[in-house]
């Protein structure tokens, strides 16, 4: 008698229907991780955004501007011409789609870095008060398991980015 290799066709489906039910339950954290993903994303670009510019200020030696243009979108100026070609600029959703950043003051698109590298008071040419924070959260309303992140920007300049949700006394809190 020949001896039989391979799997019979009851093998097959008990194989398929176990991968379906780990596939399954695996995709409400696949999803949760992607836009966990996004919302860092954007708050890195808005990290280097503001980095970025405050560096730009200090190298040129004059006074630089960081403007959010859409939801995670920046664009760097001098603030001597706001309106003229960007030093750097990053296009709104560029590898964050679903993430959504809103600044404090409400109102606030603006921060203007000083040659030494402070955040000023006031922003040149713009009646809005300038950005001290921003939070950058999933625009996914159904969305429950988001881990939101926050970039500061201090009177000093320092810009950092920090987690809300973390308990007062670690290094990662706000």
């Amino acid at each position: 008698m020949a001896r039989q290799s391979g799997m019979s066709l009851i093998e097959a489906l008990i194989a398929l229907a176990i991968a379906a039910i780990l596939m399954a339950s695996a995709f409400p954290m696949y999803s949760a991780w992607v836009q966990n993903t996004q919302i860092r994303t954007g708050a890195e670009a808005m990290l280097n955004g503001l980095q970025l510019a405050r560096s730009e200020a200090l190298s040129r030696n004059t006074n630089v501007q960081f403007e959010m243009t859409g939801e995670t979108g920046w664009k760097i100026n001098l603030a001597t011409d706001p309106d003229g070609p960007p030093i750097q600029a990053r296009a709104a959703g560029a590898g964050s789609a679903t993430a959504k950043a809103t600044p404090t003051p409400a109102d606030a698109t603006i921060v203007t870095f000083s040659a030494i590298g402070r955040r000023l008071a006031t922003n040149p040419n713009v009646a809005t008060a300038p950005i001290d924070r921003i939070d950058i959260e999933t625009s996914i309303a159904s969305f429950t398991d988001a881990r939101n992140l926050r970039v500061t920007i201090s009177p000093g300049g320092q810009v950092r980015m920090c987690d809300p949700a973390v308990a007062a006394g670690d290094t990662r809190s706000c």
